[in-house]
C-alpha cells in the first residue's frame, strides 16, 4: 500500500539510474527519483489511517526500505489489519532502515507472512520502538506477532566506525496477544528475534500466543532480551518453551515484577525451555539474572505445565560436559516463586547438566 525506499547512487551502473524496484512503473518519475536521493527522510503518517486487505510480496501494508541511519519514520494512530506478505512482513517489513522508525497507538491485527513477521518484520535495522500498540491474530511460520533479524554493519563517519547493524527495539505498553505461529518444526514464537539484536521490552503483556519453539517469544544468536514488569500467560509451544524458548548466548535480564503463568510446553520446559545454540558449549552462566528496579521485584512462575517432558518451570538442556549455572538474583531484594507447576520430571526445574548450582542472593526469598 505505502512503499518508501532510497538508491544510493554507488549503485548506478554506467551513469544511468536504475530502475524503479515498485514494479510499476517500470521506470521512475522524476519525482519517484528524488525519494530515491533522499536516504533520510523524515516521515510522519498521523492521524487514524487504515491500511486493510492489502498483498505484497514482502510488506504487506508498508515497506520501508534503504534508509539511512539519520531517516525518522513515525506511524501513530493506524490501524494495520488484514494485510499480507507472501514472504515477509504482512503488515510492515523494514529491510536495511538504519535510521528510527516508531509505532505508536497502533493497531497492528490478522496480518499474515507466509515466511516471518506476520505484522512486523525488521530486517537490517537501526532503533525501532513500539508503545501503546496493540498486536493480535497474526500468523507467520517465525514470528507471528513480529520479527527481528539483524547482522554487525559498521558505517564509516568522520573517520571512525560506527556499528548501526546491530538493531534495537523498545516495547513500551503493548498487548501481544493470540498470535499464531507455525506447530511445525521450525517455528517460533510470536515475537522472535535473531542475530545481534537487543530487545528491551517495558510493562507489555503476552497472552494465548502459539508457536513450535517457544509460545510467546524465541530468541537465538547473540539476541539480548530483557523484559520489566511483563507477564507471559496462556500461551502454547507445540515442542518447547510455552512462555519463551532461549537458543541464544546472552541471560534472560528480568526486572521488576515478571510473571509467566499458566503455559504448556508439548515437550520440554513448560514455561522456559535454555537450549544454547550449536557452537556454544555447556550451558550460559546465567540462565536469567533477576536485577532491582524501581517497583516490587518479583519473578513468579507458576501454574505451567511440560506434557511430554522435564521441566514444568524451566528446562535446560546443556552441551558437553560443563555444569549449569542458574543465577536467579544479583540483589538481595528480590523474589523468585516457581510453584504448582507440573512435568513429567523436574516439576519446577529440570536440566541434564551433570552439574547444577542455583544462586541467589543473601536476602533473596526463593520458593520452590
Amino acid at each position: 500500500a505505502l512503499w518508501l525506499a532510497t538508491q544510493p547512487k554507488s549503485m548506478w551502473k554506467s551513469g544511468q539510474r536504475p530502475p524503479c524496484q515498485t514494479g510499476y512503473p517500470s521506470d521512475c518519475s522524476p519525482y519517484e527519483w528524488e525519494l530515491f536521493r533522499l536516504r533520510a527522510p523524515k516521515v510522519s503518517i498521523v492521524g487514524n489511517n487504515i491500511f486493510r486487505g492489502n498483498l505484497a510480496e514482502n510488506g504487506g501494508a508498508l515497506s520501508l526500505s534503504g534508509l539511512s541511519n539519520l531517516a525518522e519514520v513515525v506511524v501513530q494512530d493506524a490501524m494495520i489489519k488484514s494485510n499480507s506478505a507472501s514472504m515477509q512482513g504482512g503488515g510492515v517489513q523494514l529491510d536495511d532502515v538504519y535510521g528510527r522508525v516508531d509505532f505508536n497507538s497502533c493497531s497492528l491485527t490478522s496480518n499474515e507472512a507466509s515466511l516471518a513477521g506476520g505484522a512486523l518484520g525488521a530486517f537490517r535495522f537501526g532503533y525501532l520502538t513500539v508503545s501503546n500498540c496493540t498486536v493480535s491474530l497474526n500468523t507467520a511460520f517465525e514470528g507471528a506477532a513480529m520479527h527481528f533479524h539483524s547482522r554487525d554493519d559498521f558505517l564509516l563517519t568522520s573517520c571512525s566506525f560506527t556499528e548501526v547493524g546491530s538493531g534495537t527495539v523498545e516495547m513500551r505498553h503493548t498487548w501481544v496477544t493470540k498470535n499464531l505461529g507455525s506447530a511445525r518444526q521450525g517455528g517460533t514464537g510470536a515475537l522472535t528475534a535473531k542475530g545481534n539484536v537487543l530487545v528491551a521490552v517495558l510493562a507489555t503483556e503476552f497472552e494465548g500466543n502459539e508457536g513450535s519453539f517457544g509460545g510467546s517469544i524465541t530468541v537465538k544468536d547473540d539476541v539480548r532480551l530483557s523484559l520489566e514488569s511483563c507477564s507471559i500467560t496462556n500461551s502454547k509451544a507445540s515442542d518447547c518453551g510455552g512462555a519463551a524458548a532461549l537458543n541464544n548466548s546472552a541471560p534472560l535480564v528480568l526486572k521488576g515484577t515478571v510473571r509467566m503463568n499458566s503455559n504448556e510446553a508439548g515437550n520440554h520446559g513448560g514455561a522456559i525451555v535454555h537450549m544454547p545454540w550449536m557452537r556454544q558449549q555447556g550451558c550460559a552462566m546465567l540462565l536469567f539474572t533477576l536485577t532491582p528496579s524501581s517497583q516490587a521485584d518479583l519473578v513468579e512462575i507458576a501454574r505451567n505445565e511440560a506434557k511430554g517432558g522435564g521441566g514444568g518451570g524451566m528446562y535446560a538442556r546443556c552441551r558437553g560436559a560443563s555444569g549449569a549455572t542458574l543465577d536467579v538474583a544479583t540483589a538481595p531484594s528480590v523474589n523468585l516463586r516457581l510453584a504448582d507447576n507440573t512435568a513429567l520430571f523436574g516439576s519446577n526445574i529440570a536440566t541434564l547438566a551433570q552439574t547444577f548450582t542455583l544462586v541467589s542472593g543473601q536476602s533473596t526469598s526463593l520458593s520452590l
